[in-house]
């Protein structure tokens, strides 16, 4: 899964796994889950919310 990621100079996307959601009852704004998630490139964790994810495309040949 692709997460974008902001920083104080840089604003970037990043492969993260998923590793926790914590499920809450959608609204009229849509998902109010939390997804705990762990990027691949420095093993950082972080809580965020549905609108940060991006799905990776995946090709089937």
């Amino acid at each position: 899964m692709l997460l974008h990621q902001e920083k104080d100079d840089q604003a970037r996307h990043y492969d993260a796994h998923v590793l926790e959601i914590q499920r809450r009852m959608h609204d009229i704004r849509g998902c109010r889950c939390i997804f705990l998630v762990r990027y691949n490139h420095d093993e950082s964790e972080e809580r965020v919310r549905l609108k940060r994810l991006c799905g990776r495309p995946t090709y089937n040949n």
